[in-house]
């Protein structure tokens, strides 16, 4: 998989199907060694897959741990003291390639790429719902589109605002209000 790649087939899009996915994980560049190994030097096709499933793995141990945090929050009034403590307990399990690797490593390597294209699908189809769902209607998609250029603006000016009295550039109108 690479980003850099003119080929189709080097990349996953966010609008790609689930057999778009399947195929283009099934076709990843690697090697005809045998099982899964963490050996980016020897093995980067294989290794490649091994840190794109490791970095999923991470996201969702993290949204997991964040949403049972959150969970908890909801159910309690807390003090300060009492998140502190919740935050100290939340353990988050943290995916290394090489133990990807290792679960892997009696397996062939087409069973390793099935699991990465459905770990992968299982990310990427929500977001693909939501881009489907913005795309078939125009309207939501410009108001949305007119609210964040709205927003923008009004960051915008107070940013520049700031950038003129940093400098000594503070426009009449405002000078004179001040005096």
């Amino acid at each position: 998989m690479s980003k850099s790649d003119p080929s189709e087939l080097s990349r996953i899009t966010l609008e790609d199907t689930d057999d778009q996915i399947k195929r283009k994980i099934s076709r990843a560049v690697t090697d005809s060694l045998g099982g899964v190994t963490y050996e980016p030097e020897a093995r980067p096709g294989v290794s490649n897959l091994v840190d794109i499933f490791t970095s999923i793995k991470n996201e969702q141990a993290r949204r997991s741990a964040r949403q049972e945090f959150l969970k908890r929050l909801s159910t309690n009034s807390l003090t300060i003291q009492e998140i502190e403590s919740h935050l100290a307990q939340l353990q988050i399990p943290k995916y290394r390639p090489e133990d990807i690797a290792s679960q892997y490593a009696s397996s062939k390597l087409s069973a390793f790429k099935s699991d990465l294209a459905d770990l992968v699908i299982s990310e990427v189809a929500p977001i693909r719902g939501e881009i489907t769902k913005y795309l078939a209607d125009s309207a939501e998609l410009d108001e949305i589109l007119r609210q964040g250029a709205s927003n923008a603006r009004v960051t915008a000016a107070e940013t520049m605002m700031n950038v003129r009295r940093a400098v000594g550039m503070v426009p009449a109108v405002t000078l004179a209000k001040q005096n």
